[in-house]
């Protein structure tokens, strides 16, 4: 996405393990638990969406823009296909407009100390639009 001038003014920080977001970056797709519905629900087109590791490193790695938002009832990550059944089915497909390449994580992330954004769950909004892109 070329032109940023589209953005929502809604940001949303999107939170997973290493492996879910390599496999969510080969596919430009994000899940979310049926208990984070309500913030699914939410989610529109041109909302900002922040990349963040939650393990093996803690940090802010990039950031893109939510195009479509759909469910899903076929397995995408590894650990759906090893178990066979859907773990995250809120699904969302996103352009990615910055992201640091995953062996720079930990030296070139940015660590969220600074901008106390929620990072408890596989989605959470960004209370302050400003604190997202600035």
């Amino acid at each position: 996405m070329d032109d940023l001038t589209k953005l929502s003014g809604k940001a949303w920080v999107a939170v997973g393990d290493m492996a879910n977001w390599e496999r969510g970056f080969e596919n430009g797709i994000w899940g979310i638990v049926p208990e984070l519905e309500h913030h699914w629900q939410k989610i529109q087109k041109y909302d900002l969406v922040l990349f963040y590791c939650i393990a093996p490193i803690s940090r802010l790695f990039g950031a893109g823009i939510i195009r479509s938002k759909f469910k899903q009832t076929t397995p995408l990550w590894k650990e759906e296909v090893r178990e066979n059944r859907v773990i995250w089915p809120y699904r969302f497909e996103f352009d990615v407009i910055h992201w640091i390449p995953l062996g720079q994580w930990k030296d070139l992330g940015i660590d969220n100390k600074n901008f106390n954004l929620a990072v408890l769950a596989g989605l959470n909004p960004v209370k302050e639009f400003s604190k997202a892109i600035g």
